[in-house]
C-alpha cells in the first residue's frame, strides 16, 4: 500500500498536479532545522484532521524524490554535504488522495558542516 501511495504521489507531482482548497486544512507546519547533515521537521494538527494524510518528501538539486515519510509529526531526513535539497509538506485527503491545500515549500536546505 505504502509503495503504491508513493507512486501516485511521485505522478501528481511530475504532472505538476497541485490543487488549492479554500478551507484551512488545520495543519501547522515549522520550518525545517538543519542540524548538521540532517533535516528535521515538525507538524502539528488540529482536531478535525483525522482524515488527512501528510506526507514529507525530500527532493535533491535535481529535483529527484530521494526520500519521503508519512504521517508522522515528527521526523529528520540524513542528508549529504555539498548538495542543496527541498522539503515539500503535502495535505491530502485520506479517502481521495486529493489535496487539501498548496503544498509547503521549504528550499535551498543544506548540510552544515561541524554541527552535531
Amino acid at each position: 500500500m505504502r509503495k503504491i501511495i508513493i507512486a501516485v504521489f511521485a505522478a501528481v507531482i511530475m504532472l505538476g498536479c497541485v490543487m488549492v482548497c479554500a478551507e484551512d486544512s488545520g495543519i501547522k507546519i515549522s520550518p525545517p532545522v538543519v542540524n548538521g547533515n540532517s533535516i528535521e521537521f515538525s507538524i502539528s494538527a488540529e482536531a478535525g484532521t483525522e482524515d488527512d494524510y501528510i506526507i514529507a518528501a525530500l527532493y535533491n538539486s535535481d529535483m529527484r524524490m530521494v526520500a519521503a515519510q508519512a504521517n508522522k509529526s515528527e521526523g529528520s531526513f540524513e542528508i549529504e554535504e555539498n548538495e542543496k535539497y527541498m522539503l515539500k509538506i503535502f495535505v491530502w485527503n485520506r479517502e481521495t488522495l486529493a489535496p487539501k491545500r498548496k503544498s509547503y515549500i521549504f528550499d535551498n536546505l543544506e548540510a552544515k558542516p561541524g554541527l552535531p
